[in-house]
């Protein structure tokens, strides 16, 4: 089975010499996704448009729908730029059933090329 990408975190594999990788496009993605919706802009080196920074919605207004327009185009953008194989379905926030304080964050995407359609959730 072809070897895509690293893990993030690293951790090293203990069946060989190196770093365990992903073997499942779909955990590719996903770690892909993960990683431009966290990045805050301006913190990815040479790269200062990257990522949509979705822990500033730590403070925000969840009721708030022209801010989560603002989110919801944020999300499609960067990944439209970074990932041209992935097609957003929908994003959709709601709050968590065990803590109110906390923003989820759902994506439906799918993988074009592929066929593949999946989710992602991100609290």
């Amino acid at each position: 089975m072809p070897k895509y990408t690293p893990m993030i975190p690293l951790a090293l594999d203990n069946t060989q010499p190196g770093f365990e990788h992903l073997n499942d496009i779909r955990e590719v993605v996903k770690q892909n996704m993960k990683m431009i919706l966290l990045t805050i802009p301006g913190e990815r080196v040479m790269m200062p448009e990257f990522g949509v920074g979705i822990q500033e919605l730590l403070f925000e207004n969840i009721n708030d729908e022209l801010t989560l327009s603002e989110f919801r185009g944020k999300i499609r953008n960067q990944i439209k730029l970074y990932l041209p194989s992935v097609k957003v379905e929908s994003v959709d926030f709601f709050e968590s059933d065990v803590d109110n304080n906390k923003i989820m964050a759902h994506i439906e995407y799918q993988i074009s090329s592929l066929g593949i359609l999946d989710d992602l959730q991100v609290p």
